[in-house]
């Protein structure tokens, strides 16, 4: 088998990127799409030959009109498939504090992003589908130990 026949033999997984983003006041960014129950964290899948920290820059950019410095890896999750969805890496960025002024400028994806809101994390979590949750979670302890990231498997 020649090198572009076994590349096109492996497996395929999908990858999505999220960032965590706070105001002021250490309320953390949630919106609340157009095709899910449940709210989310900015982000979205990877496309092909981008990076999964260019895809969290390009998510907040699409999803709430902002261009934001994505930081340091906090995590990276991985879901096995369940029901409809196939297996995912997941990774989360921290994407730190945005000022008032900035959140003034916020511009959500209409056909995506129905809107958003900045809550305190714990009344954000109950918002949180439970996936998201335990992961936001995680996020959040590895955000008190910088230069740490966590790998974990739901």
């Amino acid at each position: 088998m020649d090198k572009k026949e076994y590349q096109k033999s492996l497996p395929k997984k999908r990858v999505s990127s999220a960032g965590l983003i706070f105001n002021e006041d250490g309320e953390i960014l949630i919106l609340k799409t157009t095709y899910k129950d449940h709210w989310s964290m900015v982000g979205g899948t990877v496309d092909e030959n981008e990076s999964p920290k260019e895809a969290c820059k390009r998510e907040i950019q699409e999803e709430i009109g902002l261009d934001l410095d994505v930081g340091n890896l906090l995590m990276v999750s991985y879901e096995w498939p369940r029901d409809e969805n196939i297996e995912v890496l997941m990774f989360y960025f921290d994407c730190g504090v945005v000022e008032q002024e900035m959140i003034k400028k916020i511009s959500l994806q209409e056909e995506e992003i129905e809107k958003y809101q900045f809550l305190p994390v714990e009344q954000a979590k109950n918002l949180l589908s439970e996936t998201t949750k335990r992961k936001l979670e995680k996020a959040l302890e590895v955000l008190k130990e910088p230069a740490t990231s966590v790998y974990l498997e739901y």
